[in-house]
């Protein structure tokens, strides 16, 4: 649900997931910013276009489950950032190559960055990053540049991909798809990943892709839900492989072995419904998934993790939404607005009720409950 002014907000409680000024009709100048700190649901925030009063960062300490920041198109200088803003969780940061006046060394950081976007960088600010100390610490899988007609020469791509092979190199340029510079890496991982068995359901463009028909060979796809076959052993090259993949919000790995490994992958924590059903996950990945992502959907049935570790993660999280064998998190805004029942203790575990069940909701579906 999005809301563009107060009187759009919902009566009963919700959570905050994102906020955004990059569709506002007029420059929005941003005061003091440290009241995000309560905003402990906050995913994405995206200061687009924006001005900023003096000071505005001045006490800003975002929690860690922000993982999308956004400050292209401000007064902001990736020098003003600084490791008192909690930014050592983000997955994606976006700004304008011309705010970046450090030689890249916000990217130390953000040691989990796994996607940087760039807007129109010129050659020399690839040079400087591919150069970089900082550049070459990191784990990035995806550098978008807006290269808004500009081109820029193989060498300097071949030498950005020289620090980090694992990392695909995205042109988006609004003339044409979104289209791979140098080697395709996320293509190379897709590849790797249907010729085990995989299915992979694109949403732009439309497609099922599996071992008979691979992504484009020059066109980035964009995935919706990956599907592991059953009995499949993962590996650390199938989580590498993974790990290479755009973002997508689906992951169906039912009957899979070793499938506390896949709590490693990055893109995971964005996603919304991760399905592992008489899988062999444990205990340990079982907590790995909810401390990596308290906002998405584990569904655990048939699987090693104990009632104990459920019942202990059910009373540290209160809003994580799963389903085992033995409790479920409900959903509690979605189950009351369904029955008008009042809201359930968060401490008192509750059997599974298939009616009622979060295995039932949408993977895409956000719950608003804070």
């Amino acid at each position: 649900q999005f809301a563009d002014s107060l009187d759009q907000l919902p009566a009963e409680p919700f959570r905050i997931l994102e906020i955004t000024f990059d569709k506002s009709d007029q420059i929005i100048t941003l005061p003091n910013l440290s009241r995000l700190n309560h905003l402990l649901t906050l995913h994405s925030f995206n200061m687009k276009n924006c001005n900023l009063e003096p000071g505005a960062l001045d006490g800003l300490h975002f929690s860690d489950s922000l993982t999308d920041l956004h400050i292209y198109n401000t007064p902001l200088k990736t020098a003003d950032l600084t490791a008192t803003m909690g930014l050592e969780h983000l997955d994606t940061f976006r700004a304008g190559a011309i705010q970046v006046n450090d030689r890249f060394q916000f990217l130390k950081l953000m040691p989990h960055l796994r996607d940087l976007h760039l807007y129109s960088p010129d050659q020399r600010a690839l040079e400087d990053l591919a150069s970089s100390t900082e550049f070459s610490q990191t784990n990035l899988r995806f550098l978008n540049i807006y290269t808004y007609g500009r081109t820029f020469s193989p060498s300097t791509i071949q030498a950005l991909q020289k620090v980090h092979p694992g990392m695909s190199v995205i042109n988006n340029d609004a003339s044409r798809q979104k289209h791979y510079l140098g080697i395709p890496v996320a293509r190379q991982a897709a590849i790797k990943l249907l010729n085990q068995g995989c299915t992979i359901q694109a949403v732009n463009p439309v497609n099922t892709f599996h071992k008979s028909q691979y992504p484009s060979e020059t066109e980035l796809f964009s995935p919706g839900r990956v599907t592991l076959p059953p009995d499949l052993v993962i590996t650390p090259e199938i989580v590498e492989a993974l790990s290479q993949l755009p973002p997508f919000y689906g992951l169906a790995a039912d009957g899979v072995k070793n499938a506390d490994l896949l709590s490693e992958i990055p893109v995971v924590k964005l996603c919304s419904g991760v399905h592992l059903a008489d899988s062999d996950l444990t205990d340990h990945g079982f907590e790995a998934f909810i401390r990596n992502h308290p906002d998405g959907y584990v569904h655990a049935e048939g699987t090693r993790v104990t009632r104990e570790k459920v019942e202990q993660m059910h009373h540290r999280f209160r809003y994580a939404a799963f389903h085992t064998d033995y409790l479920e998190g409900k959903r509690w805004l979605a189950i009351r607005q369904k029955t008008g029942e009042p809201k359930p203790d968060p401490n008192e575990p509750t059997n599974p009720d298939p009616e009622t069940s979060a295995a039932g909701l949408s993977d895409s579906e956000r719950e608003f409950d804070e």
